[in-house]
């Protein structure tokens, strides 16, 4: 019975040390695709000197999961929450209570205690509410509740130039984005509610309109612009690429949203399927590297310049999107508040996703 004992341990000692031995030469075999990893900067310095971190998260459409899918993001070192004042997709309420949260038990259980100061906070004035009075009294709200009146809101931008249809009364109608715009302006002037301002869901024609509005002196490049940074719509299969190249120009920064993919669920001849998480070229890509095509769309993004914002209420998405848990070397666990975020995509990468752009047309086609 012992040497049958005897005999099974040594059985299982020999298996194990395959195991290990296999997991090894894995990850070797991953190491000679990654050893030309791309560091990306986790924050932009801003030209006030205060930092935007580069990965945030998206708070849209979570369905009474807002508050802790917050939670859990900024437990994982995101520190970019981006939200809206348009209840029909978003709850700031949510937000703010997620926020609230992770600090009191962040305070309680960890010994590099954060504050609101540490969390970057994006929001976004619903075309309702772009009379001047209007716009303070929804600003005041959200930094309430947002921030809980600890601070300014750290970087507000205007949802988009026109009303959807339906969404506003014909009163609220009379109030142009160029209207919204100089209230902004003022907003950031008194510094109160507002630290940075900017737009979204703006073309190119309305961005050249709007940077002859400013009214700041000239920023480090020289450049008229009192404008921090624009969202608008980028995933591989649009990439928005001559706004991008604009604002890079200009100086202004570029946040993408729906990144990875969930803008084409509106086309129907799509029927449900997300072309992004689907498509050949970049589930290639991620198979080469051992990871998912999110991560190697949020690379993609922060490769090309931009700040990015995935959006996500499975736990394991969370954790891999915030660059930490990583399942192979590609992008290991980084320090997103400070330092740099691990990328990975080699130039023949991003080519090849260069390639997606336009292929699809647009979602409403």
């Amino acid at each position: 019975m012992l040497r049958v004992l005897f005999l099974l341990a040594i059985h299982l000692l020999h298996c194990f040390a395959l195991l290990i031995a296999s997991v090894y030469a894995h990850n070797q075999k991953l190491d000679e695709h990654h050893h030309g990893a791309v560091m990306v900067s986790a924050t932009i310095q801003l030209r006030d000197g205060k930092g935007l971190p580069r990965l945030g998260i998206g708070t849209a459409a979570l369905r009474g999961y807002g508050s802790s899918v917050v939670e859990e993001a900024l437990s994982y070192g995101v520190m970019l929450i981006d939200t809206a004042q348009a209840p029909e997709w978003y709850s700031e309420a949510e937000v703010g209570r997620g926020i609230e949260s992770f600090l009191a038990h962040n305070d309680l259980m960890s010994s590099n205690q954060c504050s609101y100061g540490d969390i970057y906070i994006v929001t976004k004035i619903h075309p309702r509410s772009f009379e001047r009075t209007a716009m303070n009294d929804a600003l005041t709200k959200s930094r309430n509740l947002l921030t809980r009146n600890t601070k300014p809101l750290d970087l507000v931008l205007l949802h988009s130039p026109y009303c959807w249809e339906g969404h506003c009364t014909s009163e609220q109608l009379r109030h142009t984005w160029q209207d919204a715009w100089r209230n902004l302006e003022e907003q950031k002037r008194d510094g109160f509610l507002v630290n940075h301002i900017g737009v979204s869901n703006f073309d190119l024609p309305l961005l050249q309109e709007l940077l002859q509005l400013t009214t700041s002196k000239a920023n480090n490049n020289g450049k008229m612009t009192q404008v921090t940074a624009v969202q608008n719509w980028c995933d591989p299969f649009h990439q928005d690429r001559e706004v991008r190249a604009f604002l890079r120009a200009q100086g202004v920064q570029y946040m993408a949203y729906s990144t990875l993919g969930s803008q084409w669920l509106h086309k129907d001849v799509l029927q449900g399927i997300n072309p992004v998480l689907t498509d050949k070229t970049l589930s290639r890509i991620a198979a080469t590297y051992s990871v998912t095509v999110a991560e190697v769309v949020i690379c993609w993004a922060l490769q090309e310049g931009m700040v990015v914002i995935p959006r996500s209420t499975n736990s394991e998405h969370l954790l891999l999107n915030s660059f930490r848990g990583r399942r192979s070397s590609a992008m290991n666990s980084t320090n997103i508040r400070n330092g740099d975020l691990k990328c990975f995509l080699a130039p023949q990468d991003m080519q090849d996703i260069q390639q997606l752009d336009g292929t699809l047309g647009v979602p409403w086609d």
